[in-house]
């Protein structure tokens, strides 16, 4: 009867752990940033819920990489802005891994975007979504996980995404 009750109590722990994967969604994924062509770039990563896409998707490019922008500085500040630094002291390529603890706080905000914001280098002109060069706006609406890495790259043209993790809807 003991080990009857062992098994029954594996067997929950071991549903309880494959629903928790089943119901986790596509919330985690690798994400490979590289700078192609600049010398010197600052990108972040931010993770955007539905009830303030429209904010972030047509706020300024130019106003958000201000100094002092508030915008910037609480997202940094509340812990939902991953940043990445292109330069002499840093990797040409870097990758925000899904073990960063950025991740359990998109989650606890219910995130459905990824924005991915850069300080390009030259003359941008300010528009509302991708149609900025400096904002990439990236849905992730996947029903079940799935493994992956997204490939951006950073070049003074814009910011690109050249691979998405295959996902099942």
């Amino acid at each position: 009867m003991r080990h009857s009750r062992t098994k029954n109590a594996w067997s929950c722990l071991v549903f309880l752990f494959l629903a928790m994967l089943m119901f986790a969604g596509c919330s985690r994924v690798n994400m490979k940033v590289k700078a192609e062509g600049i010398e010197s770039v600052e990108v972040n990563i931010v993770g955007v819920s539905n009830s303030v896409y429209s904010f972030w998707e047509s706020m300024s490019m130019t106003d958000y990489w201000k100094p002092d922008n508030s915008v910037r500085l609480d997202a940094k500040r509340n812990g939902y802005l991953y940043e990445i630094k292109f330069d002499q002291n840093n990797p040409r390529e870097q990758t925000l891994k899904t073990s960063d603890p950025v991740w359990k706080v998109w989650s606890k905000r219910k995130a459905k975007y990824w924005f991915i914001l850069a300080d390009i280098p030259g003359m941008h002109k300010d528009a509302p979504g991708n149609a900025d060069a400096r904002r990439l706006i990236i849905p992730y609406k996947c029903k079940k996980a799935h493994i992956g890495t997204i490939e951006i790259s950073l070049e003074s043209s814009g910011v690109k995404c050249f691979s998405l993790p295959k996902c099942e809807f």
